[in-house]
């Protein structure tokens, strides 16, 4: 029996289809696909003053006004999968009011590699009130095309999501999607492209248990009806960089049975990438097929939970098919989840007045129940039948339609989920457009239903997005108001904040915890949904986010930890919401999928007991555990740092460290101490034993001087050695990028000295240094101080000295918000920069080239030219007290320039008019700023000395600065020059 997708009807073909043999494979003509709109939502109608019904499960969309958005964009809720075809026809019949005049429609589609592409049509034939457009679909030409790998042409497997319609000027009216027929000529696959790879497994996720094997296979099967044969070259690498190899020829024939091929033995567990490159022996077409493997022993399912800290995991169980469910419970479960955030929406559950649909809630907690996992409820998402305004999903609800919801909720599910959550992100108005007042009227109606119905079981906090300042004050004014009047109602209080993990601890520290205090909230707090995106190449920082942030707030007291999500939404690489996952869409592991697992093994029966981080000159927790205790630590620093730390172990011989993908080794004691490094990425130690557990002790190791070479006299850089034994000792220092002297010394407990350390190499990019303990085997600490390298501009100022155009130098404001996706950066297409220094005889000449798809700056007053498309930098010179902040902006043709911040002594408004700027566009916008050294208070000697420069580029598409590109951190969100490179002239 042949399954069809959800919201696809195949139409009954009025005649018998021929079925063609072309001579690039088997092309057969598809009947008509009838594509439904029943489960769709228009994007942004509040904001676009449009309006989306449903008569009868048909999409009725209005036009409010003339003035009304022009694009009305048709969203189906579920991507639909189409086949492989050769050429398509998408008919689309509207009903339409007589004062609507369509000026054209469009089709996206969306491909394997997350390019989206769109088809359009402007002509339609008009019968009365029914419009008819026909679409022609061609893979290889579409109408335009963005994201993804931007080839233009549709690499399936591809599915479309997507309506638009176009009105032209000053039309309004309501449209009725009467019906979206879909016809294509299929086309077999043949040759590289019929080709799947899998991983055998009996897992959802590909899982190989190292304690059976070792040593994985790659299953190649040919989905064409030719056999032909390839030459396939494999690489293998894993978290840490380790690389393998293989290649072999293989003979495929066509059919469902598999050809093997054996992989090289992995030397280490964690998450391995497998790259295979597919070549063609025949016509030399090459093919790259990325998959990935977990080489771990999973953490769960058996484990139970720990009762004092929630491990954690979010799911979008809302739009999940049966399997899909069930795979990603399984998938969470084998990782060590053991709580689930992942409720069903109001809307889904409550369809119409009174009538409950409870089957998939049902269903949700059978399936947790069989893999171990405790679910919790977030009762949320306002049906358009209960909704102020019909506004679905965020409107403001009824009271007495909410009351008989979480009544019929907590009635039904008593004792069934481990808290009832009250709305989700009620301080971003696209989840909820109601005040905070209004907002703690919910919350009082379902305090008092749910301790009726359900007394016992907690009811927490919505969980909270951001104190980050986006969007504008409102989000934190929501936060406190909101807790000034529920604080005797929340049980929980929920908190998210989405982002790194500098980031997150800042915003804890600073502004979560003093709220918390401010307000008198003594309920327990729970990080129920956080995370960082893989989007830009950013895995290995995703999984070092997972680590640090779960670690850190539990140290700030929280109960539990839910990251954010277990599976990538989508497969578009640049779009935020597609990328927070665990796991792909296709479960296809990342890295951060094995450092849950390592947490999950490591912590599951642990509670936290201290934070040494002051004493440890870095991140360092303890945790105990039955039999013993484990740390986990890492610098903060920069990729090459490594701070030493000498450690008490009480009794035991050794120490056993772990990596972030569960990889152990033993490091030896002597004395009672260990000697531990902390690195970037975070690491774990577990000592045996039960004694009492003594904090760290002063550093025993470290290396003093000036980071950036040559601002300082040679052996100006310092060694200083402490013995941390309680016996005397002789260490040997030794260091491949220079020397010191003594290189032996021998110390008393507790002794240090200092001695000088002069370099021998002057390439390094960071001065290592080594002391080793005599008469203890393998007892070293060692230390790296990364140097800064000072950033040297080109002479004659051709060659940019900064390039702006990679993922981790772009800042978003919308990262905590999934209704402003279309506010994320997209590429370098969407904003990017290159950034000129140079001397012009007496004055400092900057020069930035940005391309920025939309440009718009509004401000005619020049102090907040910021808000919009600007530039702005700081200068920071030796010898004088403060820093430069100075800014600049083209506004219809119109250099606008303005000096916020200025040293002490210095002027910024007199500063301001002995500065220039100059704007011209090319293929670029070119801002030209000519700064005399007169007014900066310096001369040609400064610029040799070297100075801190950092600059950032705001970018405002049209709905408000969403971000900008940043050299580096210390501008935007807190002014920070120790963040700032040094810039010296040669």
């Amino acid at each position: 029996m042949q399954i069809q997708p959800a919201g696809i009807r195949f139409l009954q073909p009025h005649a018998v289809r021929a079925v063609l043999l072309a001579l690039f494979g088997l092309i057969l003509t598809l009947p008509g696909m009838e594509i439904s709109f029943r489960n769709s939502t228009l994007f942004q109608q509040e904001k676009r003053g449009q309006k989306l019904e449903f008569d009868k499960q048909t999409p009725v969309i209005e036009f409010r006004a003339p003035e009304s958005f022009r694009r009305a964009e048709l969203l189906l809720e579920k991507q639909l999968p189409l086949p492989l075809f050769r050429k398509g026809i998408l008919t689309v019949k509207l009903d339409c009011d007589p004062a609507v005049a369509l000026e054209n429609i469009h089709a996206r589609i969306q491909e394997e590699s997350g390019e989206t592409l769109d088809f359009v049509c402007t002509t339609p034939v008009r019968d009365g009130r029914i419009h008819t457009f026909r679409i022609a679909i061609d893979p290889e030409r579409p109408f335009s095309a963005w994201s993804g790998n931007r080839n233009r042409r549709i690499d399936f497997p591809a599915k479309f999501y997507n309506l638009a319609l176009i009105l032209k000027e000053n039309a309004s009216g309501r449209i009725r999607v009467e019906s979206v027929i879909f016809e294509a000529e299929l086309q077999e696959k043949q040759g590289l492209s019929a080709v799947a790879i899998t991983l055998p497994s009996d897992q959802p996720v590909p899982l190989l248990d190292p304690r059976k094997s070792k040593r994985p296979e790659l299953e190649f099967r040919n989905g064409g009806t030719q056999p032909f044969t390839v030459r396939a070259e494999i690489e293998l690498s894993d978290f840490f960089e380790r690389r393998l190899t293989r290649s072999g020829r293989l003979r495929l024939p066509p059919g469902s049975s598999p050809v093997r091929m054996a992989l090289p033995e992995l030397p280490a567990r964690g998450i391995w990438k497998i790259s295979c490159k597919l070549t063609d022996e025949k016509n030399g077409s090459v093919r790259l097929i990325e998959r990935a493997l977990c080489h771990l022993v999973p953490a769960g399912p058996e484990t139970r939970p720990n009762p004092a800290f929630q491990f954690g995991i979010c799911s979008g169980v809302s739009k999940l098919s049966d399997e899909e469910l069930r795979n990603e419970l399984r998938t969470a479960a084998l990782c060590g989840a053991k709580f689930l955030r992942g409720s069903l929406e109001w809307r889904l559950i409550e369809p119409q007045p009174g009538k409950f649909d409870f089957s998939r809630v049902d269903r949700v907690l059978a399936l947790c129940e069989t893999n171990g996992i405790k679910p919790m409820h977030t009762l949320r998402a306002t049906p358009a039948w209960a909704a102020r305004d019909h506004r679905v999903w965020s409107g403001y609800p009824d009271r007495e339609a909410w009351r008989r919801f979480v009544a019929a909720m907590a009635q039904r599910y008593a004792k069934k989920f481990t808290m009832w959550e009250i709305w989700n992100e009620p301080d971003l108005p696209t989840f909820a457009a109601f005040s905070a007042d209004e907002y703690a009227g919910l919350v009082k109606i379902a305090a008092e239903e749910i301790h009726r119905l359900d007394p016992g079981t907690p009811v927490s906090s919505g969980g909270f997005a951001t104190l980050s300042g986006y969007p504008g004050p409102r989000a934190a004014e929501f936060h406190r108001r909101a807790l000034e009047l529920c604080r005797e109602l929340f049980d929980i209080h929920a908190y998210h904040e989405h982002g790194t993990f500098e980031d997150f601890a800042r915003l804890v520290d600073q502004r979560f915890l003093p709220l918390r205090r401010e307000t008198g909230c003594r309920m327990p707090w729970l990080a129920n949904e956080t995370s960082l995106v893989s989007v830009g190449g950013n895995e290995r920082k995703q999984a070092e986010a997972l680590v640090k942030k779960l670690v850190f707030a539990w140290s700030r007291g929280a109960i539990g930890y839910y990251w954010y999500d277990l599976r990538n939404d989508g497969v578009d690489p640049l779009n935020w919401e597609h990328n927070y996952g665990m796991v792909t869409r296709e479960f296809q592991p990342k890295f951060v999928y094995g450092a849950y697992n390592t947490l999950a093994s490591l912590l599951s029966a642990a509670t936290f007991h201290a934070d040494w981080s002051d004493r440890a000159e870095g991140y360092l927790y303890s945790f105990r555990i039955p039999g013993g205790r484990v740390l986990c630590g890492w610098n903060r620093g920069d990729d090459a740092e490594v701070v030493p730390v000498a450690l008490p172990t009480g009794s035991a011989a050794s120490v056993e460290e772990i990596d972030l993908m569960g990889n152990r080794r033993t490091i030896p004691a002597a004395n009672g101490v260990t000697a531990i490094a902390l690195v970037h990425t975070p690491r774990f130690w577990r000592i045996a034993g039960e004694e009492a557990q003594p904090a760290p002790l002063p550093r025993a190791l470290s290396l003093k001087g000036p980071r950036v070479p040559g601002t300082a006299a040679s052996g100006s850089w310092q060694v200083t050695i402490r013995n941390p034994f309680r016996v005397p000792a002789r260490f040997r220092i030794t260091s491949k990028s220079g020397s010191v002297t003594p290189a032996e010394v021998a110390l008393q407990p507790g002794e240090s000295r200092t001695s000088p350390f002069r370099f021998t190499r002057n390439d390094d990019d960071a001065i290592d240094l080594a002391a080793h303990a005599e008469g203890a085997t393998g007892w070293t600490l060692a230390c790296t101080v990364p140097l800064r390298r000072a950033y040297v501009p080109d002479l004659a100022g051709e060659k940019p000295l900064f390039v702006l155009n990679r993922q981790e130098q772009i800042h978003s404001s919308y990262g905590n918000d999934p209704g402003k996706v279309h506010m994320r950066w997209k590429g370098a297409q969407d904003l990017s920069g290159a950034i000129y220094l140079k001397q012009e005889r007496d004055s400092l000449r900057l020069t930035v080239r940005v391309t920025d798809d939309v440009h718009v700056q509004r401000q005619s007053d020049p102090r907040q030219i910021w808000r919009h498309d600007s530039v702005q930098f700081r200068l920071c010179f030796p010898g004088q007290q403060g820093s430069w902040e100075i800014g600049g902006a083209e506004s219809s043709g119109r250099a606008l320039l303005f000096v916020w911040y200025a040293p002490q002594q210095f002027d910024p408004a007199r500063a301001a008019k002995q500065f220039t700027l100059r704007c011209r566009r090319d293929n670029a916008l070119v801002y030209e700023f000519t700064l005399p050294f007169t007014a900066l208070g310096i001369d040609a000697a400064t610029l040799r000395q070297g100075f801190r420069f950092n600059l950032i580029v705001n970018d405002d598409d049209g709905d408000g600065r969403k971000g900008w590109a940043q050299v580096a951190p210390g501008i935007g969100q807190i002014k920070d020059e120790t963040k700032y490179p040094l810039v010296r002239f040669p």
